[in-house]
Formats: structure tokens, sequence, C-alpha cells
């Protein structure tokens, strides 16, 4: 349930988790913004997430100077790695490129 999500994220100091199956498929990402105006913490996180279709992605090897261009450009602080089979392999924040 979203509550024990915000609580994660609280606990461990994050602003977003990706949502993946049993095998590492991206679902989806439930980030501080989903949760900006959810009062329900007994729905389900599938109910509040950003879902794969609506979500900004790009695929592994992606340089940074094109990752900032496609975050700038959709005003999003992540850029899930995704691979052609739909495996979540890794990240890209705005704070890769900002320090």
């Amino acid at each position: 349930i979203l509550k024990d999500a915000v609580n994660l994220m609280k606990d461990i100091s994050i602003h977003g988790i990706f949502i993946v199956d049993n095998v590492g498929r991206y679902l989806g990402i439930l980030t501080n913004k989903d949760l900006l105006f959810e009062n329900n913490l007994l729905k389900k996180i599938n109910e509040v997430m950003t879902q794969k279709e609506n979500s900004i992605i790009s695929k592994p090897g992606i340089s940074i100077e094109t990752a900032k261009e496609i975050m700038k450009q959709n005003k999003v602080e992540k850029l899930p790695l995704v691979d052609d089979n739909g495996i979540l392999k890794g990240l890209i924040t705005a704070k890769d490129y900002s320090e």
C-alpha cells in the first residue's frame, strides 16, 4: 500500500521509488510529485504512481547531455533507463549533471 512506500521514502530520505515486476521490468515510478495531493495512504501504489505509459524513459547508454535535454524538455528530475526488454537498468537524475 501507499503508506509503506511513503514510510520507506521518508526513512531513507529518497524522493522516488521505481516500481518493477518480479523480473525487473519497469512498471512506473512513485515520486513526491505523485504524492503531493494524495491523502489516502491506503490506496495501492499502482493507483497513484506514474505508470510506464506516462513515464519519460530512455535507453541505457544515453549521454548525460542528451539526458539533460530530455529531462529539461519534460520537466522531470529522474530519467529511468530501460532496455529493449523493458528491464530497468539504471537511472539518471538531475543531480547527476548539476554537481
